[in-house]
């Protein structure tokens, strides 16, 4: 248990003093960082967690991987295999809206996908659902919103802190279709 809090807790340094924390979140987990796994590789795991899962809820302040991207879109609008509710900040809503127009049009007329806009995260959570099972990923990233890596845990405590996180900022935050016309964005 001391290796997994002290590894979990080199990543979870990185947040903000003020960001939401609980122990459950810490027992059990796994902490992959890109100081001893490749980008590659880290970034790789989220994909597959989207990739493994009939249900995905995220939510994020930075769009760091145009492949996890692409493969939340390929999963929930292209085959239908996964129900995605999403939440991100104005900075990565603004960037698939400038650099996905097609992703856009896409998101907006599927039921498979919904996405919101939050003004700000103090941290990334993603819960993927597979066969029932839940796993909840806290994103952690740099001064410069570069991803630094994640914790991930199974447990149900865990699980649920991390469902309230994330309910919290599901509820905050407004229809992706708003926060593009308020911009000035067309799909």
């Amino acid at each position: 248990m001391a290796d997994t809090v002290d590894a979990a807790a080199a990543l979870l340094n990185h947040l903000p003093t003020d960001a939401p924390r609980d122990h459950r979140f810490l027992a059990g987990a796994e902490s992959v960082g890109m100081d001893d796994r490749s980008p590659a590789e880290v970034l790789g795991r989220m994909r597959v967690a989207v990739g493994d899962s009939d249900r995905f809820r995220g939510a994020a302040f930075s769009a760091n991987d145009d492949g996890f991207i692409e493969t939340v879109y390929r999963r929930s609008v292209v085959e239908g295999a996964t129900e995605v509710r999403f939440v991100a900040t104005p900075a990565p809503a603004r960037y698939v809206a400038t650099e996905f127009p097609d992703l856009v049009a896409g998101i907006l007329d599927s039921d498979a996908i919904e996405v919101r806009v939050a003004p700000s995260m103090p941290f990334a959570c993603y819960l993927a659902t597979a066969d029932g099972e839940t796993t909840g990923y806290l994103g952690v990233h740099g001064e410069h919103d570069n991803f630094l890596g994640f914790v991930a845990n199974d447990r149900p405590g865990a699980v649920a802190w991390l469902e309230s996180v994330y309910a919290e900022r599901w509820t905050a935050a407004a229809p992706f279709a708003d926060f593009l016309a308020d911009e000035g964005l067309s799909p």
